[in-house]
């Protein structure tokens, strides 16, 4: 949607999506007592709790992965590196057989791949002269 409307408008939609969903939970979360008993040092007590910090280390680096593979990982290597068409054309056939395509694909792909380091240095040298 950014790419085609610009990034404003999908800003302008996230929020307002945003605005939809805390009017929904108003209107439709009952209101609740609050127990007297919740005291800040109890909810902080949680982070002593190995398993709750893996599971907040577990989405933090699987959101990091996420946001580094789509704006950074996925715009060099389709516009720098040229891998579009041949994702396109082996996501095709991995479709039709998967164990296939591993050793047709494989052997082709790892050459391709060590191209494009060096066509990316090469680029990014051209770049900064």
């Amino acid at each position: 949607m950014g790419q085609s409307v610009g990034w404003r408008v999908t800003f302008a939609g996230v929020a307002a999506l945003g605005v939809v969903g805390l009017l929904g939970i108003a209107r439709l979360v009952p209101e609740m007592p609050r127990p007297e008993e919740v005291r800040l040092r109890h909810e902080v007590a949680a982070f002593k709790n190995v398993q709750v910090l893996l599971a907040m280390a577990m989405t933090v680096l699987g959101f990091g992965g996420v946001f580094a593979a789509i704006a950074y990982i996925a715009p060099m290597m389709t516009h720098v590196a040229g891998f579009v068409g041949g994702n396109l054309v082996g996501g095709k056939y991995a479709d039709r057989g998967l164990m296939s395509m591993r050793y047709v694909g494989c052997p082709g792909r790892r050459p391709r791949t060590a191209g494009a380091g060096v066509g990316t240095a090469e680029q990014r040298a051209a770049v900064h002269r």
